[in-house]
């Protein structure tokens, strides 16, 4: 496990930058104590920075726990200490921050690379010369199982948002997005084994092939390759991460009500499988349901040879549950 060290111990500062995902100067603003024992949680301190400079992905608040709380089962080791705790922070001070790529969460606690006081001239060097650069302005994060890194920018040429995959300094893959990028949600962006992911469940690919989740909002025009009716809709991709190939995308709509969309691919961009869900005002009592108005879910299954639907189901959702429409209840 990679530790943030006490100042006097930092790394050096220029090794940090190599898997990075940003760089700051922030001014320390709070330290509250906060205690969520009574609530299974844990008794720590809330750290609140503002950030004065910065470059790529970098964090504004940190929880430095001082004391576990919550159950563990019987015999079970206890939680490694915090490495920040005793918080080595004052308030009214300023540091600069090397952050790691949010799927090193776990290895890097607080995604600290390494910090340092404000007056460290090794760090100011380096981490200043990175900001001045904005070497980090594309927002790279490293998947560390593959080893792999994605990132994206808005090409000034074409107006067109490029993400991008890259290892060891070389590009993998690079395409472009539909639409503009969603995130500021955690989980949005981010990379999954296909076992995690319903959505990727008629997708051929083995159970721990990584996926690359990328979310937009993009406004389709009333002929789309989705078939659904003109409008903004949110389109959450998954491309396969060594590849960039996109092997499952889901359209849905910001009003629940309007017709949402996923579907799978093979590697040459044919289509395997739909789901197509849709509420309806009228029509459920038809179908099973308890009323007029429903849910209607149509999945099918395409040749992706010849395009053709070879297997196509309806169901009525009731609550979450899919009910096959025709079938023995």
């Amino acid at each position: 496990m990679r530790h943030a060290m006490a100042a006097d111990t930092a790394p050096d500062p220029q090794t940090t930058l190599a898997t990075a995902a940003g760089v700051s100067l922030a001014e320390i603003i709070d330290l509250k104590l906060v205690d969520h024992r009574p609530g299974d949680g844990h008794l720590f301190v809330q750290v609140s920075l503002k950030t004065v400079r910065k470059t790529g992905d970098v964090l504004e608040s940190m929880e430095i726990v001082k004391a576990y709380g919550g159950l563990r089962p019987p015999g079970s080791a206890p939680p490694t200490p915090d490495p920040l705790f005793p918080v080595p922070f004052e308030k009214g001070k300023r540091y600069w921050f090397v952050w790691s790529s949010r799927h090193e969460w776990m290895t890097c606690p607080h995604r600290i690379l390494g910090w340092w006081p404000q007056d460290d001239a090794r760090a100011a060097k380096v981490i200043d010369q990175a900001i001045t650069k904005d070497r980090f302005a594309w927002q790279p994060q490293l998947e560390p199982i593959t080893g792999i890194s994605y990132d994206h920018h808005l090409d000034a040429k074409t107006g067109k948002w490029i993400p991008r995959g890259t290892k060891a300094g070389k590009v993998l893959w690079e395409d472009q997005l539909e639409g503009s990028p969603v995130e500021g949600v955690h989980g949005l962006w981010y990379v999954y084994p296909r076992k995690d992911v319903p959505d990727l469940d008629h997708v051929h690919a083995k159970p721990d092939e990584m996926f690359l989740s990328l979310v937009t909002s993009t406004k389709l025009p009333a002929t789309n390759d989705y078939g659904v009716p003109a409008g903004t809709y949110c389109l959450q991709s998954y491309r396969e991460l060594t590849t960039g190939k996109q092997l499952a995308v889901q359209v849905s709509s910001y009003d629940p009500s309007d017709r949402s969309v996923i579907r799978a691919y093979d590697r040459t961009g044919h289509r395997l499988w739909e789901r197509e869900q849709r509420f309806l005002e009228s029509g459920g009592n038809a179908a099973g349901a308890t009323s007029e108005a429903w849910l209607r879910r149509v999945e099918r299954n395409y040749d992706p040879a010849t395009g053709k639907v070879t297997l196509e189901e309806t169901f009525r959702i009731d609550g979450s549950t899919p009910v096959k429409i025709g079938a023995p209840e």
